[in-house]
């Protein structure tokens, strides 16, 4: 590994806007170019030989760029994640038309977008319900 690499690999480790996918692809390579076994850096990183095996090849064979998440499979929506949030709302600002609280799938049926859809609404919804909550209780 070159100089210019492990720098990078290091501040990529440093940043806080590196993802913390990104950050352990750059512990893995670090460490296996540090002369530990592939054994020892999956059992510090609390990860498979395999995968350590699998970063290692990718670095060798593509480089830092060889670490970066690939673009998934699949189409992309053709809705914004506002217009999906906005269906949601409007969907659950009615009564449910069966008995008992909304579920996912009830609330994508009505909504008229995918169960998946509607999660990642209410997933981002709960996370930013947890943030107010610790900082209106002033936890940190």
């Amino acid at each position: 590994m070159n100089d210019l690499d492990r720098e990078r690999l290091n501040r990529w480790l440093q940043s806080s806007k590196a993802s913390k996918r990104v950050a352990a692809r750059a512990r893995i390579i670090l460490d296996f170019d540090r002369g530990k076994s592939a054994a020892e850096v999956a059992d510090s990183l609390g990860v498979s030989v395999a995968l350590v095996y699998r970063w290692v090849s990718r670095y060798r064979e593509n480089g830092l760029d060889g670490l970066r998440d690939c673009p998934r499979p699949g189409r992309p929506s053709k809705l914004t994640e506002q217009e999906v949030e906005g269906m949601v709302r409007s969907a659950m600002k009615k009564s449910p038309s069966h008995r008992g609280p909304w579920s996912i799938r009830s609330v994508a049926r009505v909504a008229g977008v995918s169960k998946w859809q509607v999660e990642k609404v209410w997933k981002k919804s709960w996370s930013r319900a947890q943030s107010a909550k610790s900082v209106g209780s002033g936890a940190s």
